[in-house]
């Protein structure tokens, strides 16, 4: 049974996830010397990165085989990335997501 953190860990996950996936049709970022800038305002942004190992599962229902069923890959050990990225002015919010495998370092 997972305790506490880990369930706060794997709920913020999912709401950047889904975040990433309704920013599809939002404006990407603008990206400025060493930082990041709002499309709207042009305030520079405040940008929240996660990484996380996800390991999917043949057969089961779970979080982790949406997000690898939705990157069009097969079950197996992959890394979650999701950048986060906020407006100070609270105006504007978006994330993206990548999916890489796992390599064995050889």
């Amino acid at each position: 049974m997972p305790d506490e953190k880990t369930a706060k860990k794997e709920e913020k996950l999912k709401q950047l996830y889904s975040l990433a996936m309704a920013s599809a049709n939002v404006p990407a970022p603008k990206r400025a010397f060493l930082s990041w800038k709002c499309p709207k305002c042009g305030a520079k942004l405040e940008k929240e990165s996660v990484k996380e190992l996800v390991v999917a599962v043949e057969g089961e229902d779970t979080f982790v085989n949406k997000v690898i069923a939705d990157a069009g890959l097969e079950p197996g050990a992959y890394y979650l990335f999701v950048d986060h990225f906020t407006c100070p002015t609270k105006d504007y919010e978006f994330a993206k997501r990548n999916v890489e495998e796992v390599s064995d370092g050889a």
